[in-house]
């Protein structure tokens, strides 16, 4: 049986999720809110978004819709 590591390990059985975070806002109209929105991949590409209210001085002057 070959010994790895476990970086190996983890893409073999859990696997590792990749996040990336931004702020952004959310919603529509008068409804906006600031929030951080974090995207995270896992192994076989699934993905997932999570959203967390957030200061308003966080999000960019120009509204945008998360990608």
């Amino acid at each position: 049986m070959k010994k790895i590591n476990l970086s190996e390990a983890e893409n073999i059985v859990g696997g590792t999720f990749v996040c990336t975070k931004e702020f952004a806002w959310v919603g529509s109209g008068n409804n906006r809110t600031c929030q951080l929105v974090k995207t995270c991949a896992n192994k076989f590409g699934g993905v997932q978004k999570f959203y967390y209210p957030a200061p308003v001085a966080s999000c960019p002057s120009n509204p945008t819709t998360p990608s």
